[in-house]
């Protein structure tokens, strides 16, 4: 999953990892081997980022929307991973979208994560040329190249 590329990204820069949120079971295995912090997001994880004080929070491939506690808990910034050309198309299946409207380029967008969902400031975008055969799944593809390749400027 994208989350674990980004998360050997912050390892390998010698970063810290204070948890990471997820139900997945790839993402908790990884967890697990690395001595990464795995919560469930069924639980109450709002508690958990406003104990301890760290610096960033990514949002990577979440469909929950973070609450302004938790999206003003860092000390820097909360940054969000968006599947779009941000401002357009803010919101779900932006590939989808994007092939059904026929767009020849699509892009993906690191932004900071502010109350109003896929608003804040765009810190990264990167396009990605949408071919005439190309699905959502080969879209939805081409979109995690771009955003783990541009993770790494985030970092």
């Amino acid at each position: 999953t994208l989350c674990i590329r980004c998360a050997e990204v912050v390892l390998a820069r010698g970063h810290r990892i204070h948890g990471i949120i997820s139900d997945n079971a790839e993402v908790v295995r990884w967890g697990r081997a690395r001595a990464v912090p795995v919560v469930d997001p069924s639980n109450d994880f709002c508690a958990t980022l406003t104990q301890t004080p760290y610096d960033f929070l990514f949002s990577i491939v979440n469909e929950r929307i973070l609450p302004p506690a938790i999206t003003t808990s860092p000390r820097r910034l909360a940054i969000n991973y968006h599947d779009a050309p941000l401002p357009r198309y803010a919101g779900m299946h932006a590939t989808s979208w994007a092939l059904m409207n026929r767009e020849t380029v699509h892009a993906i967008s690191w932004h900071v994560a502010s109350e109003v969902v896929d608003a804040g400031d765009v810190l990264i975008r990167r396009a990605v040329p949408i071919e005439p055969d190309d699905t959502a799944l080969s879209l939805n593809a081409k979109c995690y190249e771009a955003a783990a390749e541009a993770f790494v400027e985030l970092t």
